[in-house]
């Protein structure tokens, strides 16, 4: 929780210049980036306002606006909305600025994209249930109309100040470019909520734990670093180091709670990193035992490969230097 409200308050410091970046996405990836040609146009027809403006919008594009998470093992660059890790290389994983969400079904609350959930705001901020009349399908409610690239989309608004509640409906199809499915008659909900379900989830527990986790590293100074070098098998497809050491963390966070006083682990906590040597390595000798593997012995094949040949790598004067390089690269 600690980590979405550090991401949200950073966002609040610039949001006009972040939502700036935010649209001319949206719009690029809806209409295509527009040339050079495009985005300039002579001074004569430009005042010295929208000059400075779309300097500014250029200047927050080429800054990161970057965030720490999760101890400081992550960061989330709000310009591109991405979450990336600082120490080691891996995926970025796509962070939205959850606003309104909708639910169809028994599945779990979904952000709405941008466009939909800016207009579902004004109209909550005018509240737009005071001009409730009734619908040709006989409801008394209120209906917006969603300008955007998905015909026949609308929200119908029921209820009074107190009591108001919001469905997201569709006239024609088309509602699945709006969320990841389609269909009519989705609920709508201003904020996040948990889940309340009287038995949660091992996933649920999970998650909480792992929540838990965040706003305790976000709070407690690191006091010992610890680096997680692995062995051998890394290139086996089912091998992930950040997963293990993860894992790792769990279960030290686990014996902390258990062994630590309150004071102890008040004030200094350890920070444990992942070092992936061998994922970047690329030996000259791996291409030509590819090219030769058969497929009726590939799985064995690589299996070895991933395993024993690290071995004899190692083992090797001119490979196990290149080894140990990959390592104090890190």
């Amino acid at each position: 929780m600690r980590d979405s409200l550090a991401v949200e308050a950073s966002f609040l410091q610039r949001e006009d210049e972040l939502l700036s970046c935010w649209w001319k996405e949206y719009a690029e990836c809806s209409e295509g980036p527009k040339g050079a040609s495009d985005l300039l146009s002579p001074a004569s027809e430009k005042s010295s306002s929208e000059s400075s403006q779309l300097g500014e919008e250029y200047s927050v594009e080429e800054e990161r606006v970057g965030v720490p998470v999760k101890g400081g093992l992550y960061e989330v660059d709000l310009v591109k909305r991405h979450c990336f890790p600082v120490y080691w290389t891996g995926e970025n994983r796509r962070v939205l600025r959850g606003h309104w969400f909708a639910r169809k079904g028994g599945l779990d609350w979904l952000p709405l994209r941008e466009d939909v959930a800016e207009q579902l705001e004004f109209a909550y901020r005018s509240k737009v249930w005071h001009r409730r009349s009734f619908q040709p399908s006989g409801l008394y409610a209120a209906r917006i109309d969603m300008q955007g690239f998905t015909p026949g989309l609308h929200a119908i608004f029921t209820g009074e100040d107190d009591t108001w509640e919001a469905w997201l409906n569709a006239d024609a199809s088309g509602f699945s470019s709006a969320m990841g499915f389609g269909g009519n008659g989705v609920k709508l909900r201003r904020g996040y909520a948990p889940p309340q379900s009287s038995k949660p989830t091992q996933d649920e527990l999970r998650q909480q734990k792992e929540e838990e986790m965040d706003d305790y590293c976000s709070q407690v100074p690191v006091r010992h670093l610890v680096f997680m070098v692995h062995g051998i098998g890394q290139r086996l497809e089912k091998s992930n180091l950040v997963d293990d050491v993860s894992d790792f963390r769990h279960i030290t966070s686990i014996l902390a709670e258990r062994h630590l006083t309150p004071y102890q682990r008040g004030t200094q906590r350890v920070l444990f990193i992942p070092c992936q040597w061998r994922k970047g390595l690329k030996l000259s000798g791996e291409t030509t035992v590819e090219k030769i593997t058969l497929d009726g012995v590939r799985g064995l094949r690589e299996v070895l490969s991933a395993t024993v040949h690290d071995v004899l790598y190692y083992m090797s004067p001119i490979y196990c230097q290149a080894i140990i390089d990959s390592v104090l690269q890190i």
